[in-house]
């Protein structure tokens, strides 16, 4: 699962220049919903800054899998109405 996804990403990243700066500085929500097009069982997690996909039991944005060590008290699921989501979107 994790090569797949992973492949994915970077199939992603590498379809238009700019595409980290685009997914981890204001379209990082988008970039989950795009993942879980293709891999429904993606669960989005925010720091309140930035928005990572849980598939299985790793962690993803853009630039690929986050490690354990930046989500491990970092990150917490996301819930829609969390008052702050203006700043992520």
């Amino acid at each position: 699962m994790k090569e797949k996804v992973l492949e994915f990403i970077t199939v992603i990243r590498e379809s238009f220049i700019g595409s980290v700066t685009v997914y981890t500085m204001g379209s990082c929500y988008w970039f989950y919903l795009i993942l879980k097009q293709v891999f429904p069982e993606a669960e989005a997690y925010t720091n309140n800054q930035h928005i990572i996909s849980k598939i299985g039991d790793s962690f993803y944005d853009i630039r690929g899998e986050v490690s354990e060590e930046d989500v491990d008290g970092f990150y917490i699921p996301f819930i829609m109405n969390i008052p702050s989501l203006a700043l992520i979107l």
